[in-house]
């Protein structure tokens, strides 16, 4: 998944609408939805760790495989 990002150096904040054992489904502030693997998702953090830093993701507490 590439970084979705709003202006040239900030990184949109994902929400994590629901985890399964598929994978995970979540959202950007926009409201685009996507599916991503387990596999896909760590890649993702991974990229997002190297060129942002930490920072937060927002989850949905909710949301229980």
């Amino acid at each position: 998944m590439e970084s979705l990002r709003n202006s040239q150096n900030d990184i949109w904040e994902i929400t994590i609408l629901k985890e399964s054992k598929d994978g995970i489904l979540c959202m950007s502030p926009d409201g685009d939805t996507r599916f991503l693997t387990h596999s896909q998702y760590e890649t993702y953090l991974k990229n997002r760790k190297e060129r942002h830093g930490n920072g937060n993701l927002q989850t949905n507490p909710e949301s229980k495989g």
